[in-house]
């Protein structure tokens, strides 16, 4: 019986839990921006990880008739990055310098830099 009892009690205290601190980026399809004004229901979202899986993605995409974003630190304002339906094809993995020119103070960065990784 007490056995029981405390499993209830647990059960009601994690159930407690999830309803008190339930936000829309606890649902992995229901993404949004920093600015969290605008939550769109998302297919899926996709780490970018070599050029063959980007067509691979953008080929599945044509096929399906689905939009692709393309994310990187997600920091946009009032969530016209995403699309409903769509693909979110996250770019932070692609984060290097390609090029660099000090005396035309001109720098190339691949989708996902920051200013960490610039």
């Amino acid at each position: 019986m007490k056995k029981a009892f405390a499993l209830l009690l647990l059960t009601v205290l994690c159930l407690v839990n999830y309803f008190q601190n339930s936000t829309p980026d606890q649902d992995p399809y229901l993404i949004t921006d920093y600015s969290r004004l605008h939550p769109i229901k998302v297919t899926r979202v996709v780490k970018g990880r070599e050029e063959e899986q980007l067509r691979d993605i953008l080929q599945e995409a044509q096929k399906k008739h689905l939009t692709i974003s393309i994310a990187g630190q997600r920091h946009s304002q009032g969530g016209h990055t995403y699309y409903k339906d769509s693909i979110v094809v996250d770019m932070t993995s692609y984060n290097e310098v390609m090029e660099f020119d000090p005396e035309q103070k001109m720098i190339r960065v691949q989708a996902g830099a920051t200013w960490k990784d610039v």
